[in-house]
């Protein structure tokens, strides 16, 4: 298993497979929002959707950012 970063969105794989994606985005300075958390059906209920967001929070303390907004519909 592995996690791809493209800017500020995460992708997490297994096996060439995508399992998950984090879609975050910069909305002033140090604020980001999450708008998309997609974990692929054959991998719910395996914690897939907290280690990406483990991994986005570790992500952002490397780059000191440590203010950000969780948006969910």
């Amino acid at each position: 298993m592995k996690f791809i970063v493209h800017g500020f969105n995460i992708l997490l794989h297994n096996n060439n497979k995508t399992i998950g994606k984090l879609n975050v985005s910069l909305i002033n300075n140090n604020t980001f929002y999450i708008n998309k958390l997609y974990i692929n059906n054959n991998f719910r209920g395996n914690n897939y959707g907290h280690q990406l967001i483990n991994f986005h929070q570790f992500y952002f303390e490397n780059y000191k950012i440590n203010s950000y907004k969780l948006l969910a519909l």
